[in-house]
């Protein structure tokens, strides 16, 4: 019965199209819209998004969706005028734009999750490939034609610098729904917990980011929140070796030392100088890994000589940087210094 309710659903929008692609795409729209309280939803605006897909031209696909979901929704406009406010230091206005273009968004539900597609907004190439090799996803992995990961992350931060922090909280778990591997989400969140007080949730989200730390500046950032948790357990040394690490992957100096200068204000204690292996065994005894995950330092060196062994080198200097960046590895970087010459003949 509910498959003969879809289908006439579908045919009674399909007989409705007028052969005007704007027009037709305005109206698929509002058809969306209309059925998003559907107890059919997801199948519903599923179908009038294959039907929007069947109406572009392929070779303009892509740049047709962005046009006309900018022209739809106005997300371009909505994010430029709340960078200006953000500029400005006017954060509620800023948030007010962007919280209304998100209600603009929610309202229509486009690129809804189905039986058959899954809708995921990721930031880069490797955070998809992750995504695959960890999740194994049945359903076809789709882009969505909104970047619902950087609207929600945007409006999360926005908020946090009013003090919404449940808003913030909200805006950021959405923002990680659609992108899971982005580690900048998870800190965003877990900065919002540590604003909050929460220095559990903070250390124990913090943990779970390092999991999807394949930059060097994410590391940094994974290395100094857990300085910071060691300072409040008054474990100073524990935290000095932390923000050693934390430089050691790129944490702007002034950081550092403005950090660095705080534990020895609290501590009584004058900066320490530790060697390359008390630093290793400090965080050895308190569990803490000292590299990146051995995961991904083995899937983008993989990824890296199969790209190679395929000639395809832009993919190959991809992956090959992820790995040299993390590792500082000699031989990884001479390959990457061939690769590069190869893109360029």
């Amino acid at each position: 019965m509910a498959f003969i309710e879809y289908y006439q659903i579908m045919t009674d929008i399909r007989s409705s199209l007028t052969g005007n692609t704007d027009e037709d795409i305005m109206y698929l729209a509002d058809m969306s819209r209309k059925y998003r309280s559907s107890e059919m939803s997801s199948e519903i605006i599923r179908g009038i998004g294959r039907i929007m897909q069947e109406i572009l031209p392929d070779d303009t696909r892509e740049e047709a969706d962005a046009a006309i979901l900018s022209k739809l929704l106005g997300w371009k406009n909505a994010l430029a005028e709340a960078d200006l406010f953000v500029r400005r230091k006017e954060l509620v206005k800023a948030g007010k734009t962007i919280g209304s273009l998100i209600t603009r968004i929610e309202e229509y539900g486009l690129f809804a999750d189905d039986s058959f597609s899954e809708y995921k907004d990721f930031g880069e190439t490797f955070e998809e490939v992750l995504y695959l090799y960890r999740r194994r996803p049945q359903k076809t992995l789709r882009t969505p034609g909104l970047p619902y990961a950087h609207i929600y992350t945007k409006y999360g931060f926005i908020l946090y610098g009013t003090g919404d922090l449940d808003g913030a909280k909200d805006a950021l778990f959405k923002a990680q729904k659609w992108n899971p591997i982005s580690a900048d989400i998870s800190f965003g969140i877990a900065e919002v917990y540590r604003a909050a007080g929460d220095m559990d949730a903070f250390l124990s989200i913090t943990g779970s980011a390092y999991n999807n730390c394949f930059r060097p500046e994410s590391l940094a950032r994974y290395y100094r929140n857990l300085s910071l948790c060691f300072s409040e357990e008054k474990k100073y040394r524990e935290a000095a070796v932390c923000l050693q690490m934390s430089s050691d992957f790129g944490c702007p100096s002034e950081i550092i030392s403005a950090e660095l200068f705080h534990l020895e204000e609290i501590s009584g204690v004058e900066k320490p100088d530790f060697s390359a292996e008390q630093i290793r065994e400090l965080l050895q005894k308190e569990n803490i890994p000292v590299s990146a995950s051995e995961e991904i330092l083995d899937l983008s060196y993989t990824l890296a000589r199969d790209r190679i062994e395929h000639e395809s080198w832009n993919g190959a200097a991809y992956f090959l940087k992820i790995f040299c960046d993390l590792t500082g590895d000699e031989g990884a970087e001479m390959l990457l210094e061939r690769v590069q010459q190869e893109i360029v003949r």
